[in-house]
């Protein structure tokens, strides 16, 4: 009969109270001296001993032994149920790597797939198409106008409309400037007077020779003869304005001595026509040429505001708007399928690197379902020892305290029947071959999206079809 050991304080420090059982991973060993203590085996045998508990003739086993044997099966169902969850979570991650089924869909999905992508080319296809209409018309107008005229070049947009808008700024502010410092002596108001009567001639001045320029004299450049006549009356004007409008200005400072009146500039108009040059003074020539230098400035400006030749920026700037427009929609276009196939392509490609986990996976969770059944026949074999050890230390106090005649029972030891769960094997077999499948599933995903993007046309099919493909 085994006897009780004393337990070491030091091993006791040092070894864990509920070591996993050796062979095991997840189920503990009992420590049999704890569980003793907690059942109170060892005083309890004592007493019923003391008491002749069991008698010597009897068949039953004592409250005691059938209270350890009662614990330790509740020890068993809970270890059991823990180890058929962790068996049915090994099934289940098994179960997950053979998706047969599952692969039978994947590789069923390149049809369905080829059909979206042709379906999404052709609507692609008709859009653009039909939205290049506009384009071809913008190009061939733009064609026709630079035949038409000659045109070898392309648009010139020379500066930035900030320099183009600050040097027209400038030669403003700088003609305001000397108009109010020249006209200052003879205005009562002063300087601020002045340049409240006379911020009206830059703006006369700049304004219409830009306008003249810009509107009317360009057209020399035109080959139609009544184009080319408004260009040359545009430059008559533009040449007038310039000289008259500055020379008036000029005498209107000759002719102000006293204020800077309605009257002197009726007067200095007339003198304009009559003796245009015949200015006296230095300040009327200063005059003069600053606002012919103005007046250049806003002629420069106005021609080549933009291309010289009226019209083609416009239309030049037209046909590139709308092919920037048709080439952002062909890429929205080409976007549309390559979000078609990536979608596809990228859960096949999943799918091919859980295939290819479950090589090396699937018989290692085999072999862990398989080693369940191992532990639980350890385990049972550790609960068969525990109860004749806790059966035998009980008997043992029991016989120690007794006077009455041996039970017999005593005579075998205390045990307990276990039944084993049922745990079925995880058959691994060969590895189903889905990794060749997968491939040639995104295969003719791939040759079915490069097909759908050859149907949608470039601008060089468009053209090559004459616009309508």
């Amino acid at each position: 009969m085994a006897r009780r050991k004393k337990r070491d304080p030091i091993a006791a420090i040092f070894t864990p109270k509920h070591p996993y059982l050796p062979g095991t991973e997840i189920l503990r060993q009992i420590d049999v001296d704890l569980l003793a203590e907690q059942l109170d085996v060892d005083a309890q045998g004592a007493r019923d001993g003391a008491d002749a508990i069991p008698p010597a003739d009897g068949r039953t086993l004592a409250l005691k032994e059938r209270e350890i044997v009662g614990r330790l099966r509740e020890l068993w169902d809970e270890n059991v149920e823990g180890v058929r969850r962790a068996y049915e979570g090994y099934r289940s991650r098994f179960a997950s790597y053979t998706g047969d089924a599952d692969l039978d869909s994947l590789t069923a999905e390149p049809a369905a797939v080829a059909v979206k992508l042709r379906e999404a080319a052709r609507e692609e296809r008709s859009l653009l198409v039909e939205e290049y209409k506009a384009v071809k018309i913008a190009r061939d107008d733009l064609e026709s106008f630079r035949r038409r005229e000659g045109i070898t070049h392309a648009p010139r947009h020379n500066q930035h409309v900030l320099v183009k808008l600050a040097m027209l700024g400038g030669a403003a502010v700088l003609e305001i400037g000397v108009n109010a410092a020249i006209f200052a002596g003879a205005d009562a108001g002063g300087i601020l007077g002045a340049v409240l009567k006379v911020a009206v001639i830059p703006v006369a001045n700049i304004g219409g020779n830009w306008l003249w320029t810009h509107w009317l004299t360009r057209n020399v450049l035109m080959r139609h003869w009544m184009r080319r006549a408004v260009g040359v009356f545009g430059a008559l004007l533009t040449a007038f304005w310039l000289i008259y409008l500055n020379l008036a200005v000029a005498h209107w400072r000759e002719g102000a001595e006293a204020a800077l009146s309605m009257e002197a500039a009726t007067t200095a108009v007339g003198r304009a026509f009559s003796d245009p040059f015949g200015l006296q003074s230095f300040e009327a020539w200063g005059l003069f040429l600053i606002g012919c230098f103005a007046g250049a400035v806003a002629i420069y400006e106005g021609w080549a505001w933009k291309d010289p030749f009226p019209g083609y920026t416009r239309r030049a700037e037209l046909a590139d708007r709308l092919l920037a427009d048709w080439h952002h929609n062909r890429q929205d276009a080409m976007a549309r399928l390559e979000e078609i196939r990536s979608e596809n392509t990228e859960r096949l490609a999943d799918a091919q690197r859980r295939a290819g986990l479950a090589v090396s996976e699937r018989p290692d969770i085999a072999g862990k379902a398989a080693g369940l059944s191992e532990d639980v026949r350890l385990y049972a074999d550790h609960l068969r020892y525990v109860c004749e050890e806790l059966g035998a230390r009980y008997r043992e106090a029991n016989l120690r305290a007794r006077t009455a005649e041996r039970p017999t029972q005593f005579d075998a030891p205390l045990t307990f029947s276990l039944e084993l769960p049922v745990l079925p094997p995880l058959v691994v077999g060969e590895s189903p071959v889905v990794a060749g499948r997968l491939s040639e599933a995104i295969r003719q995903i791939t040759e079915a999206y490069a097909e759908a993007c050859s149907r949608v046309p470039g601008v060089e099919d468009l053209e090559a079809a004459g616009g309508a493909a």
